[in-house]
């Protein structure tokens, strides 16, 4: 071989080595290495409760494994104050208005960019959750005399109840009012209480987070028992 083109080979052999491997696709233009949003567990169970009745504002409790206070919960993207249980429970708490006519809508965990952990930040599948929905489940008494001469009090126990409840008795709204979104009272008025056949039935209607009924629950109405003559 000619030396000049064993010397012009050699040249360029000396520039392709001092180039390097060339730039990565995962390199950042200040040459910092480039690492992909981090994956995290999908949480195993999210719980979710109207705990205030006031606001109506919805209570989450997210299960899972391996939790750190890093860790914020989301919801349909958008990242809610979140509390640090522990290792496996997060809760966080949502107005109501930001899923409002949503029968179901997504949850999911992550970190955000700059962690020690996860530079570049992670996030955990999403696990679908539904809106919570109102219960009733006791009255209390569930049998009345018929045509008392005054208002009788009834006892609610119920769930995610909150202002603005109303009972539903014989087609005639009534106001409920609740110490909890659990505990409420409502008081019906002697004329709600005339003798009638057939199977009587309560039920209350509640207007956040969604106007909703409860399933209704037996209320029988019995007329007076004989008083004993003297």
């Amino acid at each position: 071989m000619r030396p000049e083109l064993l010397g012009g080979g050699l040249c360029l052999l000396g520039a392709l080595l001092a180039c390097g491997p060339g730039v990565d696709e995962r390199d950042s233009p200040d040459g910092d290495t480039y690492e992909e949003e981090g994956v995290l567990q999908k949480p195993l169970r999210v719980d979710v409760e109207v705990l205030d009745p006031e606001s109506a504002d919805l209570h989450f409790r997210v299960w899972g494994i391996d939790f750190t206070p890093s860790m914020n919960v989301h919801v349909i993207g958008v990242g809610l104050t979140t509390e640090f249980v522990s290792k496996t429970q997060l809760r966080a708490r949502l107005n109501p208005l930001l899923v409002k006519d949503m029968p179901e809508f997504p949850v999911e965990v992550r970190v955000e960019p700059g962690d020690v952990v996860y530079m570049s930040g992670a996030r955990s599948p999403s696990i679908t959750v539904s809106m919570p929905v109102p219960e009733l489940h006791s009255l209390t008494p569930d049998v009345l005399e018929a045509n008392p001469t005054a208002p009788v009090h009834i006892a609610v126990l119920g769930k995610n109840l909150v202002h603005g409840t109303q009972a539903v008795f014989r087609g005639i709204w009534y106001p409920v009012t609740l110490s909890s979104t659990r505990l409420g009272e409502l008081w019906l008025p002697p004329e709600a209480l005339t003798p009638t056949s057939g199977k009587q039935s309560l039920y209350l209607e509640v207007p956040r987070p969604r106007l909703l009924d409860t399933p209704a629950l037996s209320l029988t109405v019995t007329t007076s028992p004989p008083v004993a003559s003297p």
